[in-house]
């Protein structure tokens, strides 16, 4: 194995980042002994990097050598079960401490004198894929009610049996599509759903335990009514306009904080992540590589601007704040620079997308209809466009 083989580095250099203890409290102090969660944050870190699913990771840990050796195993080590990997990240998940392996391995940087201390860093977005599948307004409702159903069910049998008419078990505990209906039975259908839906509702508010109240799945069964139905005289019709915006319209009930996002053209169903990383050059960093400094997740139609106090906030925290922060145009405002400025922070960024109305392409422009083209001050735009001027005939150009 090479000095260089990563999992060489990491068992003789790295594999003391986090200890079993810094994640003690995240444990009962009974009950039978845990799966080294150590050993489990550095499989996670391993099976993202080689882009492996849970069962996979787990049969590594137990028949890789260069694994074993980075996470100080015995030859003869037989592995966990995959689960402990999900049972581990949604233990993280539940105690809001997603961040201690990303905070230790930042610190252990720090201490190597690797991260440069008021330097330069950059901040942009880009989308997380959810793994959930776009569905149509019927398939939502009916696939709300059948995962609600099957939860109550699953929950208290005696309760389901009792309250629950077989029928409207029958018409929900299976997957329906809505390709095959023309619009006249779809918008039949969705009333239908709607009203079996506010009439489930009725019957737990009514007398179902409270362990069937409390379930996740009932309040989202609640929310998504809200957003997609109104009752007006006992009538039960389908919402002609969404009462909420898209940053809380829920586009699925088995990925309830995923929604639906656009940008720079492209379309997800997800969330949103703001990645921020030092921006030293080459010469600065004296053959060292730059360093994420925060990872910063959001809902996917969020605004990067409003991301950017949180971001900063976090840097703070950290004592890794920059002298300089570099962001893309969608971070720019007159309060953001001026909020940064107070904290010590120069946020520089490109010019926004469009320039204000008033410069025409002729001004811009070199003459010859060429980019790059000349902006005032004599920068120079790599690439520019058109987009027309709704007030005046003229075409204006601007950065893209």
């Amino acid at each position: 194995m090479p000095a260089t083989d990563p999992y060489r580095v990491i068992g003789e250099q790295l594999s003391n980042i986090v200890r079993d203890e810094d994640f003690a409290g995240l444990y009962e102090p009974t009950g039978r002994e845990a799966v080294w969660p150590g050993m489990l944050a550095l499989v996670t870190v391993f099976q993202f990097q080689e882009d492996l699913p849970d069962r996979e990771a787990a049969e590594m840990a137990a028949r890789r050598i260069d694994w074993k050796y980075a996470l100080h195993l015995p030859l003869d080590y037989l592995g966990f079960h995959f689960t402990d990997l999900h049972n581990f990240r949604q233990r993280l998940l539940d105690n809001e401490q997603e961040a201690l392996v990303f905070d230790a391995l930042l610190g252990k940087i720090q201490a190597c004198g690797f991260l440069k201390k008021r330097g330069k860093q950059r901040t942009d977005s880009t989308h997380v894929v959810g793994v959930v599948q776009k569905l149509a307004r019927l398939e939502l409702v009916t696939e709300t009610m059948r995962v609600t159903l099957r939860e109550v069910k699953a929950v208290d049998e005696a309760w389901a049996t009792r309250v629950l008419p077989a029928a409207l078990c029958e018409t929900y505990l299976e997957r329906r599509r809505d390709y095959r209906l023309s619009d006249a039975e779809r918008q039949t259908a969705l009333r239908k759903t709607g009203q079996d839906g506010f009439w489930l509702i009725e019957q737990i508010d009514r007398d179902a335990p409270r362990t069937i109240r409390e379930l996740d799945t009932v309040q989202t069964l609640r929310t998504i009514w809200e957003q997609q139905y109104e009752r007006s005289a006992g009538q039960v019709t389908p919402r002609e306009k969404m009462i909420v915006n898209a940053k809380e319209l829920i586009i699925s009930p088995h990925e309830t904080e995923a929604r639906a996002a656009q940008k720079r053209g492209q379309s997800w169903l997800g969330s949103r992540v703001h990645l921020t990383e030092t921006a030293n050059t080459a010469e600065e960093n004296q053959g060292e590589p730059n360093w994420i400094t925060d990872v910063t997740t959001d809902i996917a139609p969020a605004g990067d601007t409003e991301a950017l106090p949180e971001i900063q906030a976090h840097l703070v925290e950290r004592g890794v704040e920059p002298e300089q922060q570099i962001v893309d145009a969608g971070y720019i405002s007159g309060p953001a620079i001026a909020d940064s400025r107070v904290d010590g922070v120069d946020l520089r960024s490109s010019a926004p997308r469009y320039l204000a109305p008033g410069l025409s392409a002729a001004q811009l422009s070199d003459g010859r209809g060429a980019t790059p083209s000349h902006l005032p001050r004599g920068q120079v735009s790599r690439q520019v466009g058109r987009h027309p001027d709704r007030r005046r005939t003229t075409n204006h150009t601007g950065l893209l």
